[in-house]
């Protein structure tokens, strides 16, 4: 039986309930991952504005509740991540003014 999925991520990107999982910025998200980005998150949130103003369509990378550089790019974004900080949780973002909600499928399905 196919289950419907309806996001209900707002054009601001905040923490909405879709389907019964949480979103952010249209993005289904695991407790696990929001936990683990939730100061990211917030750090994004808290910049978005000023962010639209000089950077709208470019890339972010945040990490530890800190803005660390933009990017033109999503995979500079990821590299510099990597880079800098290592196999840690990161988070790289685009700064878009409405957000558009993304399903990610893993082929590795917890047993």
């Amino acid at each position: 039986m196919a289950t419907k999925m309806l996001s209900l991520a707002d054009d601001r990107g905040r923490l909405q309930s879709a389907g019964g999982r949480k979103t952010l910025g249209g993005i289904v998200m695991g407790c696990a991952a929001m936990q683990l980005l939730e100061a990211e998150l917030k750090t994004y949130e808290d910049h978005r504005l000023e962010l639209l103003k000089s950077d709208e369509g470019k890339w972010v990378l945040v990490h530890k509740g800190r803005l660390v550089a933009v990017f033109d790019t999503q995979a500079d974004a990821i590299r510099a991540g990597y880079k800098e900080f290592g196999n840690v949780p990161f988070l790289v973002k685009q700064v878009v003014t409405v957000e558009v909600p993304q399903n990610f499928v893993s082929n590795h399905l917890a047993l």
